[in-house]
């Protein structure tokens, strides 16, 4: 059983389908594309909504796709969705906005969140600023709070979140590596040097060779990443008494760059991480060449299935709590997909907002988002000890899946998959288990010109000197210099921007 099989073959929900949820009052009235305004709705009729959103699959629904017209029903609307291919996504925002040809609702994906055309268009007046009417929606209000912080606008909300798990990371480990060396899961950073050391020296696979070695990286260093914040360090920027800085100046990053330098020379990483994409990275250890490979917790089941593929015996373990310093930590992520904004050019009137928010309230809602992610009982799910299971995974792939995750906004009551497959279960844990001790980074909402004009060459000239010094190639003195050179260089200009606005969103 592949991964895709495993997914679609054990999932599970319960849905309670209520009575309309919206009366069309007040409301914008889009015309079959994006509407550029409002012509008012009948109190009998349903609530018109315009929305564009990214196509994940090869076409759009079908007209008379049954997830459209099920939450069309539920809701007593009338939905005319823009499905714009998401490799061309970005072209068509910034086109829409330039033109003023928005729908009722924009989802901006995450991706685009902070290009410049999005913030001029918010310090522009183009979008509503939700801020004020959140706590008036149950559920809307539910949104957290970190995932908050992290796409406001000058301290401001001004869409939805469209949720993702805050953390995702986990340490994929050959457990019979682990069991035929007499080693435990690592728990500590300590650990984790141990058992790369085994696993590149003590011939864990049992084959009379020197051909194995601890973890396997990649140029995007995942590795070093992780590491950093396990060893308390600040993933991106950090808060140090109340105003924040770069990680650059951590102490925890040369202790970090040390240790990585002290896996490169005594190979218990692979040699050439530096020059390897992630499809490599990969490799090396579904072709048994590496021991340890840390990365989302989406790629276990892949990672697995590519391994038994040439070891049936190969057994993988995971693990996602490393204890440091500051406890156990993972590196956080937005916990956003993008979000879903309301703009003013074709919702005029506080009414219409209201409507829409009304609208959002009910996907964050547990019918909403449940309908959204798993489908109509009896059709696409059945229920399971209060899971559910999809029953036609082809009619769930092909005319719910993708379509429904497109309109989701918050998940806080998404129901749990059924299953039975111990791995399926483990990735959804470690999901969860993952967010709840992740370090975020909190410049994520922010805004800096020095950083838009010059961060890119800045940070490629400090990662430089860092990579040189992992390889051996330069000093301690070397890397002190680098980062004196980007504070003097932009580093001290985009710190200080930054800051100007966490004391003013704090405010």
């Amino acid at each position: 059983m592949n991964a895709k099989q495993r997914y679609v073959g054990v999932l599970t929900c319960s849905i309670l389908l209520t009575g309309s949820l919206l009366t069309a009052c007040s409301s914008s009235e889009p015309e079959a594309r994006p509407a550029k305004g409002a012509d008012g709705g009948t109190a009998a009729g349903p609530l018109k909504i315009s929305m564009m959103t990214a196509l994940n699959k090869p076409e759009p629904p079908k007209a008379d796709n049954p997830l459209i017209k099920k939450v069309e029903e539920v809701t007593n609307t009338k939905l005319s969705i823009n499905w714009v291919p998401a490799s061309s996504y970005a072209d068509k925002l910034t086109a829409s906005i330039a033109s003023s040809d928005l729908p009722n609702l924009l989802v901006v994906l995450s991706a685009n969140l902070r290009n410049p055309v999005i913030s001029n268009a918010v310090n522009s007046g183009v979008f509503w600023d939700l801020t004020p009417y959140l706590n008036d929606y149950p559920n809307l209000k539910t949104m957290n709070p970190v995932v908050a912080d992290n796409i406001k606008f000058n301290g401001k909300i001004y869409g939805i979140s469209r949720d993702r798990d805050l953390s995702r990371n986990a340490i994929i480990i050959r457990k019979d590596w682990l069991d035929n060396l007499g080693l435990q899961e690592p728990k500590t950073i300590d650990d984790l040097y141990n058992v790369a050391k085994a696993f590149t020296e003590n011939d864990p696979d049992k084959n009379g060779k020197k051909d194995t070695y601890g973890f396997t990286d990649w140029k995007q260093l995942t590795t070093f990443g992780n590491i950093l914040v396990w060893m308390g360090g600040p993933n991106g920027w950090a808060d140090n008494n109340g105003k924040l800085s770069s990680d650059y100046v951590a102490p925890e990053y040369l202790d970090a760059m040390k240790f990585m330098k002290k896996l490169y020379q005594e190979q218990l990483i692979n040699k050439d991480f530096l020059l390897v994409d992630k499809v490599q990275q990969q490799d090396n250890f579904a072709k048994g060449k590496a021991g340890m490979y840390i990365g989302a917790a989406d790629d276990i089941e892949k990672m697995q299935d590519n391994l038994t593929q040439l070891n049936a015996n190969a057994k993988v373990a995971f693990v996602n709590r490393i204890n440091g310093p500051k406890g156990e930590r993972a590196v956080g992520g937005s916990g956003h997909e993008g979000i879903v904004m309301v703009p003013k050019t074709s919702v005029k009137t506080e009414a219409d907002l209201k409507n829409m928010l009304k609208f959002l309230d009910w996907t964050a809602s547990k019918d909403g988002v449940n309908l959204l992610k798993w489908g109509i009982e009896g059709t696409t799910y059945k229920l399971d000890n209060g899971k559910a299971e999809v029953i036609d995974s082809k009619k769930y792939l092909d005319e719910w899946e993708s379509y429904g995750a497109s309109l989701m906004t918050l998940r806080t009551n998404v129901l749990p998959m059924m299953t039975t497959d111990p791995i399926t279960q483990r990735v959804e844990d470690i999901r969860k288990d993952s967010s709840s001790i992740a370090v975020s980074n909190p410049s994520q909402a922010f805004d800096s010109k020095t950083n838009a004009e010059l961060g890119g060459s800045l940070k490629q000239k400090i990662e430089d000197v860092r990579n040189q010094f992992i390889l051996g190639a330069v000093d301690e003195a070397a890397w002190k210099a680098a980062v004196d050179s980007w504070i003097k260089g932009g580093g001290d200009k985009i710190t200080e921007e930054y800051n100007a606005q966490y004391s003013a969103a704090k405010k």
